[in-house]
């Protein structure tokens, strides 16, 4: 019986997504449609990095998730002048600068930004510009309005290699006035390092969550 409704399930899902709009395709690249899939037939368990698996990585690492699909793993390959580059196994590479993502490549929509320090104080409460540009569909290098602020509740308890740590939350509202798109993205701060962040790359595509392990 358990097998028959899950079989019904699975069906139904699959009418749905038939039934609905191309776009919703085009937002993910194929491996993402998986993801996406996957995610909503199995559910959608959290990926919890313990203290033995951090242990075992001999390079410092990153669990990312997009939207709600299943957790992956990319590795730290270089730092050059700030900017770190992380790798995955099938080709995904995703560029930050101080915890924040700055470009990626191997996306069916790619993006990149100017970078900043969101850890600079200068900039807490300020408005500034920085330009932006994706693919998919493309848009060139455009002007952003950005304002990085303390969050609301400033401060969250997150589970962090089995035990819980205090962490103070910054957030970053920003604002591509020529297609009309703004969001908010989340950057978690722990012994002022970027341990966590939930950033919006692309209009098309869900928030990315990073958990950065830094070796």
């Amino acid at each position: 019986m358990i097998y028959m409704i899950k079989n019904r399930l699975k069906l139904i899902l699959i009418l749905f997504l038939s039934s609905c709009s191309i776009d919703l395709f085009e937002q993910f690249s194929y491996r993402e449609i998986f993801i996406f899939y996957k995610g909503y037939i199995a559910g959608f368990d959290s990926d919890v990095i313990s203290q033995e698996v951090f242990d075992k990585y001999e390079y410092s690492f990153a669990n990312v998730k997009i939207g709600r699909g299943a957790a992956s793993t990319v590795v730290l390959a270089y730092i050059r002048d700030g900017v770190y580059e992380w790798r995955s196994n099938d080709g995904i590479t995703i560029y930050t600068y101080n915890g924040m993502i700055i470009e990626t490549i191997g996306f069916q929509s790619d993006f990149k930004i100017d970078p900043f320090d969101v850890l600079d104080q200068s900039l807490e409460g300020n408005d500034f510009i920085t330009y932006l540009e994706f693919k998919n569909p493309d848009l060139y290098r455009s002007k952003v309005n950005n304002r990085v602020f303390k969050h609301k509740t400033h401060n969250k308890i997150i589970d962090r290699l089995g035990g819980e740590i205090n962490a103070e939350i910054l957030s970053h509202s920003f604002r591509l006035p020529i297609i009309k798109w703004k969001g908010e993205n989340q950057f978690y701060i722990y012994d002022e390092r970027v341990i966590r962040s939930e950033q919006y790359i692309h209009p098309n595509m869900p928030v990315i969550k990073i958990d950065f392990y830094l070796k």
